[in-house]
């Protein structure tokens, strides 16, 4: 049986597309409504107004980053290959959702992001506890420099994320595999303690 996309996911899946092409000042309920093919009552049943939409399709994008990223850490008991697993992973994503990892990045600082304010805290706070968790025993073990979290997690995602927003505006040479393991090699030697 074929998976049959809700009505939902079909608006979400539009927004973005004009959010991405039209930025979303120049995006209208009607614009997404024509393009989706949704009528307005279905738009307006799922969704309060276009911010609430985007919002919704901001923390539904970094809550299906999140889940992976924390399925890695699950996946990994070795501070090595955890490392550069989630480095690698971060790449992967931003491949496999690029038209989504550009939306994330450019309206992390959008003010309807503020309406979402407490849940998008929820999830990083969640997030960032199972990372610290993950870490703590390979800082005690001595494998992983004695840092604080959130600058590990800086150090680890940082230039990934750098290099990933170039990727996504089409300025950087490299091909994104062979940088993903160049990235993770370089996140691994910057945090190990041997």
């Amino acid at each position: 049986m074929a998976n049959k996309v809700s009505t939902r996911e079909t608006i979400l899946k539009t927004a973005l597309e004009c959010f991405n092409e039209l930025g979303f000042q120049a995006t209208t309920i009607e614009e997404i409504r024509i393009r989706s093919q949704a009528s307005i009552g279905s738009i307006y049943h799922h969704f309060t107004n276009k911010e609430q939409l985007a919002a919704s399709l901001y923390l539904e994008g970094l809550r299906s980053y999140q889940e992976g990223f924390l399925e890695v850490l699950e996946k990994h008991n070795e501070a090595e290959n955890g490392i550069k697993a989630l480095v690698i992973y971060h790449l992967e994503w931003v491949t496999s959702n690029a038209n989504l990892a550009k939306y994330i990045f450019h309206s992390r600082q959008s003010e309807f992001i503020g309406a979402e304010k407490s849940n998008l805290k929820a999830m990083n706070k969640d997030a960032f506890q199972a990372f610290t968790k993950w870490l703590r025993p390979h800082i005690k073990k001595d494998k992983v420099k004695d840092l604080p979290a959130d600058v590990c997690l800086s150090i680890l995602i940082g230039p990934s994320q750098e290099f990933a927003r170039h990727w996504l505006s089409n300025r950087v040479k490299t091909n994104i595999t062979e940088a993903s393991a160049l990235l993770a090699d370089a996140a691994w030697n910057s945090l190990t303690r041997t």
